[in-house]
């Protein structure tokens, strides 16, 4: 199989981030193949599909129709490209439809996977087990997919992950350490430095909650006088991380507005699946995801601290470890952030010191 080059498959701009690590670990040539919906194409997308090609021998970018018939027409050419086999294929959606359609159709020697996002995280999502949807069975049929969710976690022979020691879709896992190295060498302050849960005293429950109204009051930080006098204050940026979580957009635009004013919020960095616009604060606009973003403001602003206000994000779980940050959850009282799933990923974010703020 010496002769035979690896297949990288990506869905979202942080698996391509993904990939361009996983391609620079290894000597070997890849191909990528970056598959993105209509109506998520945007400068974000194609800015990660350029960071990850530059490390490929060929690499395509998809585009998946809206239309449910043009995806079924187009099915075909999503192997354009591509060689009919490859030594190792890599893939993170192993859910998604037409990722499992690519992965029927070359042939392979091995699969790895990695991390989807903070599904991953939550046994029983649909990255662990097959569709019960029977139409979605039937199609599986006609496209001649066999290979399904189950059959590749089954296959892969290890996973790469964000997040070590926590339970996953496949093992054993390798941790991928996307921002350790990117992040040495960054400025703690030049008056002092702040981590997670350092900046404020937080009241903190046995299940991660805290005290909303301890939060609210802006408890002073922990330095003593002494400390203090030789720690002069900085400046803070808050951000609140948009979540398209709801089904109806103005809901979501709603809940946005209301945790912008709750927790005097004066930045806003929205999801790529938006589609809706938040009032109320000024809008980050930048073609970095947020860990990239937030790593580039780090190093221009030594002496500025960060504090990131989300739901259930998988950035803020990125960013939770980085200098002069500080990261809050919140978790409304909306049904959408008590299914099992969400308390899974609250549990692990409570695990990792994450404050969780409930609001009633």
């Amino acid at each position: 199989m010496a002769d035979l080059a690896n297949l990288i498959i990506c869905l979202t701009p942080l698996q391509a981030l993904m990939a361009q690590r996983l391609m620079a670990q290894r000597a070997e040539p890849f191909d990528l193949l970056m598959l993105c919906y209509e109506d998520a194409d945007n400068a974000k997308f194609r800015h990660y599909f350029q960071v990850a090609s530059a490390g490929s021998r060929h690499a395509e970018y998809a585009l998946i129709p809206q239309s449910k018939w043009r995806r079924e027409l187009g099915l075909p050419r999503l192997l354009r490209g591509l060689d009919k086999e490859y030594a190792t294929a890599f893939a993170a959606s192993i859910d998604n439809p037409n990722v499992q359609y690519v992965l029927n159709r070359i042939r392979f020697a091995a699969l790895e996977t990695f991390d989807d996002g903070t599904g991953n995280l939550i046994p029983g999502s649909v990255l662990y087990r097959n569709s019960s949807n029977r139409q979605r069975q039937l199609m599986n049929r006609l496209r001649g997919i066999r290979l399904q969710t189950e059959d590749l976690r089954r296959l892969s022979r290890r996973h790469h992950t964000l997040y070590p020691g926590q339970p996953n879709i496949a093992a054993p896992t390798v941790l991928l350490d996307l921002w350790a190295i990117a992040g040495q060498g960054l400025p703690e302050s030049g008056q002092g430095g702040l981590r997670q849960s350092e900046g404020r005293e937080v009241l903190r429950s046995e299940n991660g909650a805290v005290d909303e109204c301890g939060l609210n009051e802006r408890l002073p930080e922990k330095n003593t006088a002494d400390v203090a006098a030789a720690n002069p204050p900085v400046r803070t940026r808050r951000i609140l991380l948009g979540q398209p979580l709801l089904p109806n957009t103005a809901d979501n635009a709603a809940l946005a507005e209301s945790l912008l004013r709750r927790f005097e919020i004066g930045e806003y960095f929205p999801h790529p699946r938006e589609t809706y616009r938040v009032s109320g604060a000024e809008y980050i606009a930048s073609p970095l995801i947020f860990e990239d973003y937030l790593l580039e403001s780090l190093r221009r602003e030594p002496d500025t601290r960060f504090e990131v206000y989300h739901l259930v994000s998988t950035a803020a779980l990125n960013v939770y470890a980085f200098p002069r940050t500080a990261v809050y959850a919140v978790r409304p009282a909306e049904a959408a952030f008590h299914t099992p799933g969400a308390e899974q990923i609250y549990q692990v974010m409570a695990q990792l010191g994450i404050p969780i703020i409930d609001i009633e």
